[in-house]
């Protein structure tokens, strides 16, 4: 006699499974092996671009100052700052 709960019952009584193969997923754990129920932190990286010659309404660390509040105000991590100074602007090519 077969076990009307198992997965081999071919019983018809039991609820039909979904037809679509669903991907496995992954829930993420802490180090205890809790899963965890806070959303993850999302992350910025703030960018700040200087043409030389270029008259601008701040220097670039206060623009990227003022960034990072702007971050911290949308519950942003910042992982870092990238500054590049250029003598003039380049074509993408």
């Amino acid at each position: 006699m077969t076990n009307p709960k198992s997965f081999e019952s071919n019983n018809t009584h039991e609820v039909a499974t979904s037809t679509v193969d669903r991907a496995r997923q992954v829930i993420p754990r802490d180090e205890r092996g809790l899963v965890l129920t806070a959303p993850p932190v999302e992350k910025a990286m703030l960018v700040g671009v200087e043409v030389r010659g270029e008259p601008a309404p701040l220097p670039l660390e206060d623009s990227l100052d003022e960034l990072a509040l702007l971050a911290k105000t949308a519950d942003l991590q910042v992982v870092g700052r990238l500054v590049q100074r250029l003598r003039r602007p380049t074509r993408p090519r």
